[in-house]
């Protein structure tokens, strides 16, 4: 029974790596396909930032930017759904994203969506890394 218990962490460490990687690889291709479908372009303005605590937006602590923007005579004046680490200057002027089929659809920065990526693959690399190490631990002790 106590090499059992002995060995869960380790395999813990392994699950959580694989977890890890199947959340990055998961992100990865939703963001690729809001790439390749948020095709327009237009001008627009970071007008302000909400900063929202983890109760709100599945768990994610950080700032998120608002932006006005118009398409085709509509004014929109959103969230970004993403959050950032830090909270930047309001005021400045932004190229917006958008999906020319739903142009309330949009992303700012292309470049912080595959930050969210890396932070899960860095996550996975580490627990697999970990695990590695517990389950040479385990072996030289136990056996």
């Amino acid at each position: 029974m106590e090499q059992i218990v002995v060995w869960a962490v380790p395999a813990a460490a392994l699950f959580f790596s694989l977890l890890f990687f199947i959340l990055s690889k998961v992100l990865y291709r939703s963001h690729l396909q809001k790439f390749d479908t948020y095709t327009a372009e237009v001008q627009g303005v970071l007008v302000g930032w909400q900063y929202h605590h983890s109760t709100y937006r599945a768990g994610v602590d950080g700032w998120f930017p608002i932006v006005s923007y118009d398409v085709g005579g509509e004014h929109y004046e959103k969230e970004e759904p993403i959050a950032y680490p830090k909270k930047g200057e309001a005021g400045i002027a932004t190229v917006i994203h958008y999906d020319p089929e739903a142009p309330d659809k949009f992303y700012m920065n292309k470049e912080i969506y595959l930050r969210q990526v890396r932070v899960f693959r860095l996550a996975s690399y580490t627990a697999l890394f970990v695990s590695l190490v517990f389950f040479y631990i385990v072996y030289e002790l136990v056996g």
